[in-house]
């Protein structure tokens, strides 16, 4: 079992949801390629959705029925796709559940003490702001471990990359930090802490130093990103000396990915706004991530202030 911290010591599982589409496929190796590398058993779930009641029957008979007469349709068809995903992953266990996917996405994940909880996109279509759809955002906000976004973009075998890539903004990134110092110790890859100063069009990525290197890169970069440095390093949890921090101006979600392009296995980032409004559930940072990286996108609830 690899090195946890805390928040993973419990961890014992990753948990993927299927729906036979492509994106879902692509979760899947995702899935089980972490499984691998983290020493984590692989849970496949796919979920049949309950059917509203038919307006012609009587409220009397209008009882959910249970699994096996939901709908026959639906749970065959869902029984082929985890059939098909165990004949492929033989070391995996497989879960058929009944009602809405993400809540039963997040309910599997709480029953198998997942460290990690894997989805698709929803892919190309008429609204890309709505990429993630409504089973990613709803899992984002409540799952119970950090959420992995296998992104339409990624190519090539999963975690390829030669490094783990951490998005810094803010001190309420440090889960974000935590998780990206698990993975990265988990996978044997070196941790790379990254903040993007917003809004300086021109000007590039100021400094890439040894997060314990104390002076590295300051006389080049301007005051706030020079700030935002010191705080990459600071906000780091014990445990994190030799990492890198990289610190550049432009576009968050762009810079991130393109930083990510290079050799990122994984990218990890922070999300805020968890609140009622869910069109800004994830943020649009985190949204536009998802659709430009070629990593897969570990994204982690922010902790929100008292």
């Amino acid at each position: 079992m690899p090195h946890m911290t805390r928040e993973h010591g419990m961890s014992a599982s990753v948990v993927c949801g299927i729906d036979g589409s492509g994106q879902a496929r692509g979760a899947l190796t995702v899935a089980a390629a972490l499984g691998v590398r983290l020493g984590l058993r692989l849970v496949i779930a796919h979920a049949v959705p309950v059917p509203p009641p038919s307006p012609d029957l009587a409220p009397l008979t209008r009882i959910p029925p249970d699994l096996e007469a939901l709908d026959l349709t639906g749970a065959e068809r869902g029984r082929r796709l985890l059939d098909q995903a165990a004949a492929a992953f033989p070391e995996s266990v497989t879960r058929l559940e009944q009602g809405g996917a993400a809540g039963c996405l997040v309910g599997v994940a709480r029953e198998a003490h997942a460290g990690l909880l894997v989805v698709g996109t929803r892919g190309e279509g008429a609204m890309k702001a709505a990429l993630l759809g409504s089973v990613s955002l709803d899992v984002a906000r409540d799952a119970p471990c950090p959420v992995v976004v296998a992104p339409p973009a990624a190519t090539g075998p999963p975690l390829a990359g030669d490094r783990v890539l951490c998005g810094v903004d803010t001190e309420h990134d440090r889960r974000a930090v935590e998780t990206a110092t698990w993975l990265a110790r988990a996978l044997d890859l070196p941790l790379t802490l990254a903040h993007v100063v917003p809004d300086a069009p021109g000007r590039g990525t100021r400094s890439r130093a040894p997060a314990d290197a104390a002076h590295a890169g300051r006389t080049a970069a301007p005051s706030r990103a020079r700030a935002a440095h010191g705080h990459a390093r600071t906000q780091r949890p014990v445990g994190v000396l030799g990492a890198s921090v990289v610190v550049a101006d432009g576009d968050p979600a762009h810079e991130l990915a393109r930083l990510a392009a290079a050799d990122a296995a994984l990218v990890v980032v922070g999300c805020r706004g968890l609140g009622p409004l869910r069109a800004g559930l994830l943020g649009s940072v985190s949204r536009r991530l998802v659709r430009e990286a070629v990593a897969p996108v570990v994204l982690c609830r922010h902790e929100e202030p008292a």
